[in-house]
C-alpha cells in the first residue's frame, strides 16, 4: 500500500510503572574527563523536558607530566598531535550525545533543544549512536555548561538506563547509564495512511514480560482556535492479551469518520484502569 499523508509516532507504556529514576538508572556518570549530571525531566502537559549540565573535569594525563618533566621541547610528531588534538592534557568538548530509543522515538518527537547548535542526529559518525547531539560544545576544564532537550508527550514515566557519548580532541568514548528517555513495556507507530479515507494504523509491540490484558482506548480531538477542545472520535478496541513479543495491529478507517476536514487535530491511545500507562497524546494536522 502507497502511504500518503503523514506520519506520527507514540511511544505507549503498556505494562507496570518503572521504578524511580534513581533506581533504574545513574543522575551522574563520568566519561573521560567530564561529568554528565542528569538534571530532571518536567511534564508541562503536552511535551516533556530533559536537561543535563556537563562539567569539564581535572586535565593533565601522563603524558603532559612526562613533557612537564622533559625539555619542554617538542618533537614534529607531537607538535603534529598537538594541533590535531590528540597530544596530552585536558582537551575541551567537542561536541556529545544522548542517545534516543529508536523503537519508539524519531526526529517527528524532537520539540525542541538548547544551547545551539543541537539536533536529531541518526547513527553519529563517531560512535553509531542515534540521538540528540550538542556540537561544537566547547566546555572547558572546571566549567560547567547545561543543556536540554523537550520531547512530544509525557516521558516521566519512561525514565531508564540510556548511554550518553562524548568527544573531545580525537578522543571518544561512551557509557549507558545515565538517566534518560527509553521505551517501557510497547511501542506503538501511529500514522494516516490515506488523508481521503482517513485510515489509521496502530502498531503496538509488546517485549517485556508479563503476560497483560487490556482495551486500548482511543480517541481523536479537534483543536481549536482560542484553545479549545472537541471530540470528534472515541473508541475501545480490545481487549488485547499481550504477551512477551505480541504484534497486535489496528489498520483501518476512523469509526463514524468518511474524512476528517482540515484542521488540528490530536490522538491520545490509553488503556483503561492500568496503572503505569498513562495518557499518550499526537498532534497532527490535515490539510
Amino acid at each position: 500500500m502507497r502511504r500518503v499523508g503523514f506520519c506520527i509516532a507514540l511511544a505507549v507504556c503498556c505494562l507496570v510503572a518503572p521504578a524511580a529514576a534513581t533506581e533504574e538508572c545513574s543522575e551522574k556518570v563520568t566519561i573521560g574527563n567530564f561529568e554528565i549530571v542528569y538534571m530532571g525531566a518536567i511534564f508541562d502537559g503536552f511535551n516533556t523536558n530533559f536537561a543535563y549540565c556537563v562539567t569539564g573535569g581535572t586535565g593533565g594525563n601522563e603524558e603532559e607530566e612526562d613533557e612537564e618533566e622533559g625539555n619542554g621541547m617538542m618533537t614534529g610528531e607531537e607538535e603534529e598531535e598537538e594541533e590535531e588534538g590528540g597530544g596530552g592534557g585536558f582537551k575541551d568538548l567537542s561536541n556529545w550525545l544522548i542517545a534516543l530509543d529508536v523503537a519508539c522515538i524519531d526526529k517527528d518527537n524532537l520539540v525542541a533543544c538548547g544551547p545551539a547548535p543541537c539536533f536529531y542526529q541518526e547513527n553519529d559518525p563517531n560512535t553509531g549512536i542515534t540521538g540528540i547531539k550538542w556540537d561544537d560544545t566547547k566546555v572547558g576544564e572546571g566549567e560547567t555548561v547545561c543543556y536540554n532537550f523537550t520531547l512530544e508527550g509525557d516521558w516521566t514515566d519512561h525514565i531508564h538506563e540510556t548511554t550518553a557519548a562524548i568527544k573531545a580532541g580525537t578522543e571518544v568514548a561512551e557509557l549507558t547509564g545515565i538517566c534518560g528517555p527509553v521505551c517501557f513495556g510497547c511501542s506503538a507507530l501511529l500514522e494516516v495512511m490515506d488523508e481521503a479515507t482517513t485510515q489509521i494504523h496502530v502498531r503496538f509491540i509488546h517485549n517485556r514480560p508479563p503476560t497483560i490484558t487490556t482495551p486500548i482506548l482511543l480517541k481523536i480531538v479537534e483543536l481549536e482556535r482560542g484553545g479549545g477542545m472537541k471530540t470528534v472520535a472515541e473508541w475501545t478496541e480490545g481487549p488485547v492479551t499481550f504477551d512477551y513479543g505480541t504484534i497486535w495491529e489496528y489498520l483501518a478507517p476512523i469509526p463514524g469518520i468518511a474524512k476528517l476536514p482540515a484542521g488540528n487535530y490530536m490522538l491520545s491511545v490509553k488503556s483503561e484502569g492500568m496503572s503505569g500507562w498513562d495518557e499518550q497524546r499526537k498532534k497532527f494536522r490535515i490539510k
